[in-house]
């Protein structure tokens, strides 16, 4: 009897299921982006550091989204001031915005995505 409801729920529900969630971290790591590309990277801004918030005087990562703001407005060495891996860390959140932007796209036009084609369900 259970297998018999859960086939007239997953039924009943199936479209609703397959629905199209909105690409939550493309999202996010775009409005990240633009904000670091908006703001003014001289200015104090408010922290989401959880061991700045807890009273710490240091953390490996402060500074890297003043680093990272420096970097889009074209100053460099006070990038590089602010924090040694503000450029990687720019690299790797503009190449994963590029490939979250290809799947999307993939899955968009109803095709296989070649980064991901190795996984194959028959």
């Amino acid at each position: 009897m259970p297998f018999f409801c859960d086939f007239i729920f997953l039924d009943y529900f199936y479209p609703v299921m397959r629905a199209r969630k909105a690409p939550f971290e493309l999202i996010v790591w775009t409005t990240a982006i633009v904000y670091l590309a908006l703001i003014n990277p001289e200015e104090q801004h408010i922290s989401l550091c959880l061991l700045h918030l807890i009273g710490m005087p240091w953390c490996p990562g402060c500074g890297i989204g003043h680093a990272i703001s420096f970097l889009l407005h074209g100053e460099v060495m006070s990038s590089f001031r602010s924090h040694p891996l503000g450029l990687f860390a720019l690299v790797v959140l503009v190449s994963r915005i590029i490939k979250l932007i290809k799947m999307e796209y993939y899955h968009y036009i109803g095709r296989v995505n070649p980064v991901n084609s190795f996984i194959h369900i028959s």
